[in-house]
């Protein structure tokens, strides 16, 4: 699967340093994950960025907020995600990628889908 970057916009307030949105493509198929929020992180080894995904807040039954993330992935995707949109922060501008290609404009009339 290859995560391709669709645009992003540098937005810095603490740990945050942006929102992009990539489009996860596999052969003819894909999907646009959007408002993807590139964060960073102060650790041990120094800092390093990780991404958060849309999420809506909640609170547990201890009363403590919490928050649900509406997408979630495997560590290998998470990564490749993270990478992408921290090479594009670390270029210094927010970007917007017109070459993305559209894989189909218009659904086939033979398909058979369920609405």
């Amino acid at each position: 699967m290859q995560v391709k970057l669709v645009s992003f916009r540098k937005y810095e307030s603490g740990n945050l340093k942006g929102f992009g949105t990539v489009s996860l493509e596999d052969g003819d198929t894909s999907i646009t994950l959007n408002d993807i929020r590139l964060m960073v992180k102060k650790g041990d080894t120094g800092e390093y960025f990780f991404v958060g995904f849309p999420s809506s807040k909640y609170t547990d039954k201890d009363g403590i907020e919490k928050y649900n993330s509406y997408i979630k992935v495997d560590k290998i995707l998470f990564k490749k995600i993270t990478e992408v949109l921290a090479t594009a922060y670390n270029k210094g501008e927010s970007v917007k990628v017109t070459e993305m290609k559209t894989v189909n404009n218009k659904i086939d009339d033979d398909l058979d889908l369920p609405f």
